[in-house]
């Protein structure tokens, strides 16, 4: 109903007196939210994954989240958490790792046109490379075309902001 302050208000009483409280912290996160508190969101979202590690929603919201905040390599990797499975939450989390690697692949593709010490540096070891540049693989591959290749394919690294 929009009441965002009174139910964070109410939440926040509700886990002072039970600091573990799932509904409690579940309405504090879906508040943070809505308010586009999203650094708050993230340590909401650690207290509940640490009491329910295999939710799959927090997992999602941890990847939105972290999307939300432009750190792409760090929501693929929240959303791969929880992309195993026929569950919403999975064909969701798998659709968005998609797109964030899309990206990703145009992120490096552009360093690769644009900085000549980035091609160097690719040239002579594409994950290195990435690396330096903040980009973190997902899955390790032995032949660098699995990387970043030159012509659009699925490409499976991240880059945490």
């Amino acid at each position: 109903m929009g009441r965002y302050a009174d139910a964070e208000r109410r939440a926040r009483a509700l886990l002072q007196a039970d600091p573990g409280h799932i509904g409690g912290l579940e309405t504090l996160a879906k508040v943070q939210w809505h308010l586009g508190k999203y650094e708050e969101l993230l340590s909401t979202l650690d207290r509940l994954i640490g009491l329910n590690p295999y939710e799959p929603g927090y997992h999602a919201l941890r990847g939105a989240t972290h999307q939300a905040l432009g750190q792409c390599g760090q929501a693929v990797v929240a959303f791969s958490r929880c992309a195993e499975g026929s569950s919403p939450e999975a064909a969701s989390a798998r659709e968005q790792i998609a797109e964030l690697q899309e990206w990703e692949r145009f992120l490096v593709s552009d360093l690769l046109e644009r900085d000549p010490v980035f091609a160097a540096d690719y040239a002579h070891d594409p994950q290195a490379a990435c690396r330096k540049r903040g980009f973190e693989f997902v899955e390790q591959s032995t032949t660098s075309e699995n990387w970043v290749p030159p012509v659009p394919a699925v490409v499976l690294w991240t880059r945490p902001s």
